[in-house]
């Protein structure tokens, strides 16, 4: 389903501080228009969250403005949606609470288009796997016709044919999608732009996962040249500026000279502003205390299955 009406941009930030109490993003500058499918990146603990409950209208900006569209209508999903799914209720029951006067052949057609198909409409939820229980959290809120979306972690749990069937359903989606997800596949064919965030500020970038990749090594390339240059120019001119005294010249030039001093060193400054803050990354020394034989695991005709699911998750595997 889509929402009947769709304003263009949906939503905008306008040099937005974010955060609770203290600002964790600064500056943000964020327009979401239709179609656009945005993947949203960032170390843990960077403000992902935070940009998500300020864009949805959960936490008031700290500074700056935010503007919906006429008809803005958002859909938020998370884990959280699939773990408060009532367990003892049926997805008929779920898509008829919300809509009471819609008839039993209408909600089952609707669940249809989530790949819920005859019986499966009104077995538990607690029957259902994972995968199954982010499909049905999905359904009920595009039953409310959003047209903006912002997912939270959407894979996760996912086996392949939920999966498969969610990459379908958000590439026909025509509203906007702002999606946080770790996984590069996911993203590399979902999404049309980047917004990363780093250092509490966001920088964009037009195309899928692999194009940021490619855009970012050489934006960090090209700053990483023009602070060299920098460098060099400062550590020349200071040098001039040192002979001229020694030789007691002062003239004209040694005032440019100054000038083109002072000018380079805040070009350096604002340029190591745009240069990311390096994480440190793990280090691991695993060691074993104990010689190991060759054959560290062995599975013979190994058959694993949950309580509630018909088909086990393995079925006689030899590894």
């Amino acid at each position: 389903p889509q929402s009947d009406k769709i304003s263009d941009p949906l939503l905008t930030l306008d040099q937005a501080n974010l955060g609770y109490t203290d600002p964790v993003l600064f500056n943000v500058n964020l327009s979401l228009h239709p179609g656009d499918r945005i993947g949203l990146l960032g170390p843990n603990g960077a403000g992902k969250s935070t940009l998500m409950k300020s864009l949805v209208g959960a936490i008031s900006l700290l500074e700056g403005h935010r503007f919906e569209g006429t008809n803005l209508k958002v859909g938020y999903f998370s884990q959280h949606q699939v773990d408060d799914l009532d367990l003892t209720k049926t997805a008929y029951q779920c898509i008829h609470l919300i809509d009471p006067e819609k008839t039993e052949q209408q909600v089952r057609t609707y669940l249809g288009g989530f790949d819920f198909k005859n019986d499966k409409v009104k077995d538990a939820i607690e029957l259902f796997s994972g995968g199954e229980k982010a499909r049905l959290a999905l359904a009920m809120i595009a039953y409310q016709k959003p047209n903006l979306l912002l997912l939270d972690e959407p894979t996760n749990h996912l086996d392949l044919p939920t999966l498969q069937w969610m990459e379908s359903f958000l590439e026909r989606f025509q509203g906007a999608q702002l999606i946080v997800s770790h996984d590069r596949y996911f993203l590399d064919k979902i999404c049309t732009h980047i917004l990363e965030i780093h250092d509490g500020h966001t920088r964009g970038y037009a195309g899928n996962y692999s194009a940021f990749l490619q855009q970012k090594e050489l934006f960090l390339q090209t700053l990483s040249d023009r602070i060299n240059k920098c460098e060099k120019e400062i550590k020349r001119l200071t040098g001039a500026l040192q002979s001229m005294k020694r030789a007691n010249k002062f003239d004209k030039s040694i005032s440019q000279k100054h000038h083109m001093l002072s000018r380079s060193q805040r070009e350096l400054k604002w340029l190591k502003t745009l240069k990311p803050t390096e994480r440190k990354e793990l280090q691991f020394d695993l060691q074993s205390t104990e010689k190991s034989s060759l054959d560290v695991l062995d599975f013979r005709q190994a058959s694993l299955r949950f309580d509630g699911l018909l088909n086990p998750i393995l079925n006689k595997v030899e590894i």
